[in-house]
């Protein structure tokens, strides 16, 4: 099972007794819509088609495809990095937990 949203779960802890936590997906990706965009009309789903020390490569799978920046303003792809063990920058260094790109 894939979780794509964060997402709350309680664990017992020896510590606090019981604690919540949230649990982010590694990856997150949203769609900002222009002004203009429905984003009803913008639902998409997406997965993992390659992960290398390199290179991530991601389908995404939108549900209406032709509303994707159908209006005189582009619609952009936030993509948000959560798991910073996992992705580093062309330099080597880890990528800022919860950094986001446009």
């Amino acid at each position: 099972m894939r979780w794509l949203k964060a997402r709350n779960e309680t664990y017992l802890t020896e510590e606090e007794g019981y604690r919540d936590y949230e649990i982010r997906p590694a990856l997150e990706l949203l769609v900002q819509p222009s002004e203009d965009s429905d984003p009803m009309k913008l639902n998409f789903t997406w997965e993992f088609v390659d992960f290398t020390q390199d290179e991530l490569l991601v389908q995404l799978y939108f549900e209406i495809p032709p509303y994707l920046s159908s209006e005189a303003d582009d619609d952009f792809l936030l993509v948000t990095f959560w798991g910073n063990s996992l992705f580093t920058s062309e330099e080597g260094y880890p990528v800022k937990q919860g950094t986001t790109l446009r």
